[in-house]
Parts: structure tokens; C-alpha cells; sequence
């Protein structure tokens, strides 16, 4: 989803920069009514790019005042079309007549819009998966039973809490303290993943043997499930919610730094260069050229974006796809300028620019690469001196770009080989992350990949009856495993997350009674206390099929 918010996002941007070169104004209307349509694919995070597009524009139009605001009012109006046509449309709807708005406390799109997904990501989190996790903000909501909720995990071969034993282990340990780490992740004083009570689901199978932890692995216990693994936990699912403290420097910390921010000090030190490289003396101080608009529209979009996340209080670490672009766009650009003026007189501060931008960016990269390696650090510390000393010898050589090669396929080498571990470990995770703590396990894993115990899915197929479910869960990550392999129906009563009042005790009763419902699975983690409480209270526990938590509900 992520991916594809960003091509409608740089189709948009690529709309408006052929708009202004082209003397196209219906190009503007194009791009703006494209982030109404990136919008209906990740909500508010699209208009994250607005402050770019808005500035761009002004700057790089040639039209005259009142023609430029018109031309943007029309664009903003088509936008807000783009924008709200779904949301609209949900909302009314009659509610009898289409799905639970999943997140939502009122049921409606625009409140999960400008709600979960809107100021909570920014303030903390108080709806939604009703937890708090390391990184977010002390308003998380705790659940009705007062205990903080779990997320799912579905980690493959774990319980849909990160218990890997086949029976209930009992109460959690004295290390709780009411809120809820990333599932699956380990706490003091707990025997099992999860914090808060215990799911009394489990698995067939119990923790897979894993891979081989790669040569030279630091060994130890790391925050998150983007660094260093614990228990059996697979594909990261654990660093859900690692996303370090809020401050200036959070995108370069431990936490985010090695997921986005490997080239973010040459990105910045290439604007510099370029912006200095294509400054015209000629004009007044205030009129950039058209390489310079370029620029400050890639900085218009790194600048508020990575402001944000520096302070937000509740988002994923992989949402870091949002700075990829200007990154990427300044480094490229910057590193031609930077170059160029490299190779000019030493005595011109440009010409330093270069030099600087390998050595800190090859100093960071040596930092990440420290926190999982021990000797491989010091490869990138090589790697980046040799590129160094090969620019200062051929600066003035005819095969000095091949010296630029070099240090550019150093500073690069580390992030790429980050970039290939999902792809080596085979990693499909719901929350996905890269580095080589997705070796050190066994693999792909994280939210969502849960696997479906094969005693109970035998068992209430073959009971299934007429009735129209297989059974009912309390969240999507726990009832997923089952629909794919079964291709049957199974019920999250609480939505995506186990905390949506997508369906009342009353409603539930009467699928029941109607035969619809023979079955409900426990998975300790409902938001909907009255339905577990109702089932746990007048339904027959089914310890044959090895499933404590397996009930059948009284007609």
C-alpha cells in the first residue's frame, strides 16, 4: 500500500513539474486531484507532499498573479472532489448496508481519516489496536477490561499472541505492567511474548528451528524486532512500534536510522552543493532558477515529512518509504554538483563538500552496520577511505568519475545489502522491515502470517453443519490463517484489530440462534467483552480438539 501511495504521489509531482515546463495549467488540476486520489489509498499521509507542490508551483509558474491563483483554486477544488468522493459516499451509506469502518469509533471515514489515521498519529494513539508501545505517546487507550489490548501478530509458529507452547501457560510473570509491548515481544519477568493475559489459543506447532544466525552476529537483546530477534518471533513483526525517541535527531537513532537515513547526510549535503551550484549572481536574492525550484520542491517534501515523524507519536517504522523519494532525488542530484565543484580549486568551500558528505555518511553507515556486526564496520570505514583517497589522487586524472564510482559503490554497499534481506530471508511480513535481524530466524513472518492449527480446522469443518461461519475470532490476523486455508468464513467480531464494535452481544446471540455460528475461538485479546464473556460464560469448551479457547456458544 505504502509502494503504491508513492508512485500516485511522484505521478503527481511529475504532473506538476511537466505543468510548469510544458505551460500546461490542466497538468496542475492533474496533480493535485492525484493526491485526492493517493488520499483514498493512505489517507492524511498523502497530503504530507502538499507543502512541496504548493511551493513549487508558486515558485516555478510563470503565470501571471491572478491567473496563479486561479489555476490553484481549481486544482485544490479538484483535489477536495478526489479527496472526498469515497469517504463521502461510506458515510452515506446506511450503516445496515456496508462493512464497520475498521479503526473508526463512530463508524464513519472521515472520523478514521482525520481521527486514528489522522491526529493520533501525530498526538498518540487512542483508538485502534488500544495498546501502547515502546516509541508512542502515553495516551494510548487501554480496553475495556482493563488490561492494554494486544495487536495481532500471527507470527508463524506462535499463538496469536507469541506463546509457542500447546497449552495455556497460566498468568504472565511479575514483569507486566499493563501495557501491551509489539506482540510477541518479550518483557522482564514474562515466559512469553505477549504482556497482559495470556491467549489461551495455540498453535500445532511450536517455535520453528530457525536459520543460522549469520557469521559474527552480535548476540544479545536489542529493542524492537527491527534490530535483534528474541523468542521465535519472525519477520519483525515485534519492531511494530520501535521508532526511538522523539527529537531532531529520532530519524538518525538506532530505530529508524538503518531502515531510511543511510544517504539522509550526503541527500543534505548535496543540496547544499546544488543549490550553491546553480545560483544565478545576476538575480536579486529572492528569484531561484529552475534548478533550484527542483531542489527546494525535494526539500519541501523531506523537510515537513521528516519533521513530522521526528515528533509523531504512533506510525510504522516502514512508513520511512515517505522520505525515500527527496532523499534520493537530492543525493542523486547533489552528487553530480558536489563533483563537479570537487574538482575545481580546494580553496572553494564547494570543493569540500564532496569529502565531507562520503565521510559522515560512511561514519553513520559504520555505526548501523556496528549494531549488528562486529569486524564488518570497519569493511565500510575501508571502503569509504578508498573511495576518498582515489578522488584526491584522480581529482585532476581523466579517470577520476571511475574514483567517484568507487566511493559511491562504497557509501552504497551497506543499504543495499539491507534492502536484499527481506528479498534472502524470504520476509512477507505485515509489518514489514529490513536488516539482518530477519536472518537470524526463520524468515518471512510478522503481522499477519499466522498459520492455522490443523486439529481445529479439521474439527469444525467437520462440524461446520449448515452453519454460514466455521467459527467466529475476535481480529482479523487470527481468523485470516484459516479463511486462506479453508476458503471458508470465519468472523472477526472486532475487525481488523479485535477492538471494532463491528457487531453487538444482541447481534451475535441471533447468529447463534439462527444456526449461523456454531463456533468461537479465543484468542485473549477481544475488544468486544461482552461477546468473550458471554461465550466463556454459556459456551462448552472443546478440549478434545486440543484447543482450550475452542468454544461452542448455547443456542
Amino acid at each position: 500500500m505504502d509502494a503504491t501511495l508513492q508512485f500516485f504521489l511522484l505521478l503527481a509531482s511529475w504532473c506538476l513539474m511537466k505543468a510548469i515546463s510544458n505551460r500546461k495549467p490542466w497538468l496542475v488540476v492533474v496533480s493535485f486531484a492525484l493526491i485526492g486520489v493517493s488520499f483514498n489509498i493512505k489517507m492524511l499521509q498523502a497530503f504530507m507532499i502538499l507543502p512541496a507542490l504548493l511551493l513549487f508551483f508558486w515558485l516555478a509558474s510563470n503565470q501571471k498573479l491572478w491567473r496563479r491563483l486561479g489555476t490553484l483554486a481549481i486544482a485544490l477544488v479538484a483535489m477536495a472532489v478526489t479527496t472526498l468522493a469515497w469517504p463521502i459516499q461510506v458515510d452515506s451509506t446506511a450503516t445496515s448496508q456496508r462493512p464497520y469502518v475498521g479503526s473508526s469509533e463512530t463508524n464513519s471515514e472521515l472520523e478514521l481519516a482525520f481521527g486514528y489515521n489522522g491526529t493520533e498519529r501525530l498526538l498518540g494513539q487512542t483508538t485502534g489496536t488500544g495498546a501502547a508501545f515502546p516509541g508512542m505517546g502515553t495516551k494510548s487507550k487501554t480496553g475495556s477490561t482493563g488490561t492494554a489490548g494486544t495487536p495481532p501478530t500471527g507470527a508463524k509458529g506462535t499463538a496469536p499472541g507469541g506463546t509457542t507452547a500447546r497449552k495455556p501457560t497460566g498468568t504472565p510473570g511479575a514483569g507486566n505492567t499493563g501495557k501491551t509491548p509489539p506482540a510477541g515481544t518479550k518483557m522482564p519477568g514474562t515466559k512469553t511474548g505477549a504482556a497482559g493475559k495470556q491467549p489461551a489459543v495455540t498453535t500445532e506447532r511450536g517455535a520453528g528451528t530457525g536459520r543460522k544466525m549469520p557469521a559474527n552476529f552480535k548476540k544479545g537483546t536489542f529493542k524492537g524486532g527491527t534490530r535483534g530477534r528474541q523468542g521465535s518471533q519472525r519477520g519483525g513483526a515485534g519492531g511494530a512500534f520501535s521508532i526511538g525517541t522523539v527529537g531532531p535527531l529520532r530519524l538518525l537513532q538506532s530505530d529508524l536510522g538503518p531502515q531510511i537515513s543511510w544517504l539522509l547526510p550526503a541527500a543534505i549535503i548535496g543540496f547544499i552543493s546544488a543549490f550553491a551550484y546553480y545560483l544565478d549572481r545576476k538575480r536579486k536574492w529572492y528569484q531561484t532558477t529552475i534548478q533550484q525550484n527542483h531542489l527546494l520542491f525535494w526539500l519541501g517534501w523531506l523537510i515537513p515529512v521528516a519533521g513530522f515523524f521526528s515528533i509523531a507519536s504512533f506510525f510504522h517504522p516502514y512508513y520511512m518509504i515517505m522520505l525515500a523519494p527527496p532523499i534520493a532525488a537530492l543525493f542523486g542530484i547533489g552528487t553530480v554538483t558536489m563533483f563537479k565543484q570537487f574538482k575545481t580549486d580546494l580553496k572553494h568551500w564547494q570543493a569540500w563538500l564532496l569529502p565531507i558528505a562520503i565521510v559522515v555518511t560512511t561514519g553513520l553507515q559504520a555505526w548501523y552496520v556496528s549494531l549488528y556486526y562486529q569486524w564488518q564496520p570497519f569493511l565500510v570505514i575501508a571502503g569509504g577511505l578508498l573511495g576518498l583517497i582515489l578522488l584526491f589522487i584522480g581529482r585532476t586524472k581523466a579517470w577520476c568519475k571511475t574514483a567517484l564510482g568507487v566511493a559511491i559503490a562504497a557509501i552504497m554497499a551497506a543499504p543495499a545489502f539491507w534492502s536484499l534481506t527481506p528479498t534472502i530471508a524470504g520476509s512477507s511480513a505485515g509489518i514489514p522491515s529490513a536488516g539482518p535481524s530477519l536472518l537470524s530466524s526463520s524468515g518471512n513472518g510478522g503481522l499477519g502470517n499466522g498459520t492455522a492449527d490443523s486439529g481445529l480446522l479439521k474439527y469444525v469443518e467437520k462440524h461446520q453443519g449448515n452453519a454460514k461461519y466455521l467459527f467466529a475470532t475476535s481480529n482479523a490476523s487470527t481468523a485470516a490463517p484459516y479463511i486462506i486455508k479453508s476458503g471458508k468464513a470465519v468472523m472477526a467480531i472486532g475487525g481488523f484489530n479485535g477492538t471494532d464494535p463491528a457487531i453487538t452481544l444482541k447481534q451475535f446471540k441471533a447468529l447463534v440462534k439462527k444456526g449461523d455460528m456454531k463456533y468461537y475461538l479465543s484468542s485473549g485479546r477481544s475488544g468486544n467483552s461482552k461477546i468473550e464473556a458471554w461465550v466463556t460464560k454459556v459456551g462448552k469448551r472443546l478440549p478434545q480438539v486440543n484447543m482450550a479457547a475452542l468454544h461452542r456458544p448455547a443456542r
